[in-house]
């Protein structure tokens, strides 16, 4: 007989909304997580597009910089949200002892898992919905209503994919003074060959190729899809979701294999 994965009980769905909630007051109240996940990319949108977004993206085009600028910074929140406050989320946890502690309660650690990833759905969508009104508003860059399901898809793969390699990176970091420093030298690089701060046609071959293998640039060229009044080219866009979801694929199992809920110093 083949064995059948029970359904969650109304007590693990009520742990699991009660961890989401402990997670997003906890990320209110924490002034840095908040001014990274959510003032940073919004400072930047205004400070970025108002140099560079009136420009056209081409000789003669009608679209212009700021309408892809737009769903790059929306990109930048995902990667600050899932992927570095995941990061230094749990190596935080790790290193002061608290997964370990949580590891002897009844509390299960997907909960745990749960209540980071409900928050990190909730504040991407929070600022995503933002960047969207500050870019209509201030920069006259629209979001056909006809693709909010592939900004919706964007978002939430994206988000996804992201906390996966969030957690699969806290292998790499050893305690916490190190965490801020690894993963923004993870993201940074990614960022500039990404078509986050520079539209990626606009880089030269070498570095766009460079981009095109990691995740951030096919979420980056899936939500520019998004916002493009034009018709969205079919193949190409879910060729861009499936490498996201392949990198996520990838962070999971990694997660899997490296994730550990002991200080380093309980280990050394």
């Amino acid at each position: 007989m083949t064995a059948t994965a029970a359904p969650p009980s109304a007590s693990s769905v009520r742990a699991l909304r009660a961890q989401v909630r402990f997670e997003v007051t906890t990320f209110l109240r924490e002034p840095t997580d908040l001014f990274f996940s959510a003032a940073l990319p919004l400072l930047f949108l205004v400070i970025f597009t108002s140099i560079f977004g009136g420009d056209p993206v081409a000789e003669g085009s009608s679209v212009t910089i700021a309408q892809q600028m737009v769903p790059g910074f929306v990109a930048f929140a995902l990667v600050a949200s899932g992927f570095t406050s995941m990061a230094l989320n749990l190596v935080f946890k790790r290193e002061r002892g608290m997964l370990k502690r949580i590891r002897v309660t009844p509390v299960p650690m997907w909960v745990v898992f749960g209540g980071l990833a409900g928050r990190v759905l909730l504040t991407s969508a929070t600022v995503t919905a933002v960047l969207v009104a500050v870019g209509r508003v201030a920069f006259d860059v629209s979001l056909p209503l006809a693709h909010l399901p592939l900004l919706a898809a964007g978002l939430v793969l994206g988000s996804a994919s992201l906390c996966c390699l969030g957690v699969a990176a806290t292998a790499l970091v050893r305690n916490e003074d190190a965490a801020p420093a690894i993963t923004n030298a993870i993201v940074l690089p990614l960022f500039f060959v990404s078509g986050v701060f520079i539209p990626s046609d606009q880089l030269p071959d070498g570095l766009r190729v460079l981009g095109e293998v990691f995740p951030v640039e096919p979420l980056v060229a899936v939500l520019v899809d998004a916002f493009d009044p034009g018709p969205v080219p079919l193949g190409p866009t879910l060729g861009h979701l499936a490498v996201v979801a392949a990198w996520g694929a990838v962070g999971l199992v990694v997660a899997g294999r490296t994730f550990r809920t002991v200080p380093q110093r309980d280990r050394e």
